[in-house]
């Protein structure tokens, strides 16, 4: 799950000080299309951009809402809502309260971490993503009330996200991070993965609808990334093409890995570099 996003809001933050609080929900629309192929309209009728059916890519299917009615544009614009995190010896303490969602709608939250510079364009810096809450997906779903509305109260503790990357007890550690709300069309979740890892596509089971950015002070993490930088090396990108090669990766830093655009990362302690594809970018493994 990757969320292209402008208007990034935020502050840092060390234990014991108040909330950070990104007040506005970023509607996100990357990934969904209008069934004549271009969203212009409030009563454009929404198609998910992931096909079920990787053999067949052309055909989408619509997002409806519980009732089984398809979902229009002007609907999912509605969201707004806010956010606030602290940190404490525990975790960090994510609270969120949203209007505007699909009415009786079930969602989950998921965790998106950036280093610096942040979000980019090219994914170059996606570092971590995972439900947040306990790494088993227990904790992050929600479901809308018949007015569209809902809230969430949980930690985040320290550790490995679910789907790759690792955390302190802090998010404000990192640079950037992002939580995304999916919308489950179908009503159910899945766990530890935003879709049943075992699908051929798992990305075409929900849609990101609303997010909200944290971003760190700028000179404190500038200052870590060059201590980071200088102690070990850092993943790097996989270039585009069809004999791309991994830069940067501790143990294999002249994998081959075809065509995998996107963000390298240490995987399995293996001689070859395989790609899986990823609802944004290509992932090495």
């Amino acid at each position: 799950m990757i969320v292209a996003l402008t208007g990034i809001l935020g502050a840092g933050a060390v234990q014991g000080d108040p909330p950070l609080r990104n007040m506005d929900a970023v509607l996100v629309t990357d990934f969904i299309t209008a069934a004549d192929g271009t969203l212009d309209s409030p009563d454009d009728l929404l198609m998910d951009r992931d096909p079920c059916d990787p053999e067949r890519p052309d055909v989408l299917e619509p997002v409806t809402a519980p009732d089984g009615r398809p979902l229009t544009l002007g609907e999912l614009s509605a969201v707004s809502g806010k956010a606030s995190a602290k940190c404490d010896k525990q975790g960090t303490h994510v609270t969120l309260q949203l209007a505007g969602l699909i009415p009786n709608g079930v969602y989950t939250i998921w965790l998106l971490i950036f280093e610096l510079p942040g979000f980019t364009p090219d994914f170059a810096h996606f570092i971590g993503e995972g439900s947040l809450g306990p790494g088993d997906g227990s904790r992050n779903s929600l479901v809308a009330s018949a007015e569209g509305r809902a809230a969430l109260s949980v930690r985040h503790p320290a550790g490995a996200l679910s789907e790759f990357g690792e955390v302190t007890n802090c998010l404000f550690d990192e640079f950037e991070f992002h939580l995304v709300g999916a919308y489950h069309p179908d009503g159910l979740t899945y766990g530890p993965t935003p879709g049943p890892a075992d699908a051929p596509n798992m990305f075409c089971y929900f849609v990101e609808h609303f997010a909200f950015v944290f971003q760190s002070d700028v000179p404190e993490r500038m200052h870590k990334a060059e201590r980071v930088s200088t102690s070990a090396p850092s993943a790097g990108l996989c270039g585009s093409g069809s004999d791309a090669s991994c830069i940067g990766l501790p143990e294999r830093s002249g994998c081959t890995v075809g065509r995998c655009g996107g963000v390298c990362k240490a995987g399995p302690q293996t001689t070859d570099c395989s790609c899986v594809i990823r609802k944004r970018s290509r992932f090495c493994l």
